[in-house]
């Protein structure tokens, strides 16, 4: 399976809401969102991490980013509106570049109680299968749930594992069904060290944990350092996924940055399919637009708006969504 293409002539656009052009070669390119992977609340800036696509939805593995620019449609905290109007300007942080080597993954899942009111259908296990039904053959993930009334799986303090590494999506499946349920307390922080920890005596070059959460930790006794150093230890990227409104933005934006990965939240779970497909791009390739914002939002400010920018010449348009922690 091919994932990664390079041809002569791109153009881009982005999702969640994804905008589709046609290039002078006649072949349709599009664009994810794929998180921020820096925000910096005293100088308003947010550096936002963008894949580009073939028409067959393979993820082109260069390209040269120019003219980016930016607006914000709509502000708000906790879900109200802000009265104060933003102006925003972007510029390129990085051409999009290629990861190197097979997936080596895990899929950590909160399977905390709180899941029951912000997933009640389960669609945190689409979104999971998602991700898995892209990988190639030579990739390999491994799926695990955690939360306080598991009994993790031994020789770990909170993770229980329901499949180790493989590239068999039949029993990806299956171990994302049994990770999916609705269990106790959060204790995120220790799940993020194990899922870095399962990862370390492991060979590979591109290395991620994708870890889900809906909610702030109340149970570990590992921090957010902790998930970094043992992430940056075993060569680990961690791409965090917030769902709902009570996530600690601020440790996992940190934790993603420090780690090489992204952070993307949802209000909603139906749209968390969105935010692992955009992991699934930025671990094939990716490249950077930094946006600054005037006046500095806020802690607590999600902004929402488009970014305009051009990729080979190309121009094209996305939307991103950003929480200021």
């Amino acid at each position: 399976m091919t994932r990664r293409v390079t041809i002569g002539v791109l153009a881009v656009g982005l999702a969640l809401a994804i905008s589709a052009c046609s290039g002078p070669l006649g072949t349709s390119i599009h664009a994810t969102f794929n998180g921020v992977s820096a925000v910096d609340g005293t100088s308003g800036t947010a550096d936002m991490s963008v894949s580009v696509l073939d028409a067959q939805g393979h993820v082109l593995a260069t390209g040269v980013l120019t003219g980016a620019g930016a607006t914000v449609t709509e502000a708000t905290s906790s879900g109200t509106p802000v009265g104060t109007a933003y102006g925003a300007t972007a510029l390129v942080c990085g051409d999009i570049t290629a990861s190197t080597g097979d997936i080596t993954g895990i899929l950590t899942l909160d399977a905390t109680g709180s899941m029951a009111s912000s997933d009640p259908s389960q669609l945190r296990a689409d979104a999971a299968k998602g991700f898995v039904a892209r990988m190639a053959s030579t990739d390999r993930v491994a799926v695990a749930s955690f939360d306080t009334g598991t009994t993790p799986t031994a020789g770990y303090s909170a993770i229980e594992i329901h499949q180790t590494l493989t590239s068999d999506k039949a029993l990806l499946g299956t171990a994302i069904d049994a990770a999916t349920f609705n269990g106790s307390n959060t204790n995120l922080w220790d799940a993020g060290v194990d899922s870095a920890n399962y990862l370390a005596g492991v060979t590979g070059t591109n290395k991620i944990a994708v870890l889900l959460t809906d909610g702030y930790d109340n149970s570990s006794s590992s921090t957010p350092a902790g998930v970094v150093g043992a992430a940056n230890s075993a060569g680990v990227k961690v791409f965090t996924v917030g769902l709902g409104s009570y996530v600690d933005d601020a440790d996992l934006i940190s934790i993603a940055s420090q780690t090489g990965g992204t952070f993307a939240q949802v209000q909603d779970a139906a749209d968390l399919a969105g935010l692992f497909d955009g992991v699934f791009n930025a671990t094939q390739a990716s490249g950077c637009i930094r946006v600054a914002f005037s006046p500095v939002p806020a802690s607590g400010t999600t902004l929402k708006g488009s970014i305009t920018f051009k990729i080979n010449g190309e121009p094209v348009t996305a939307n991103y969504v950003v929480v200021f922690p």
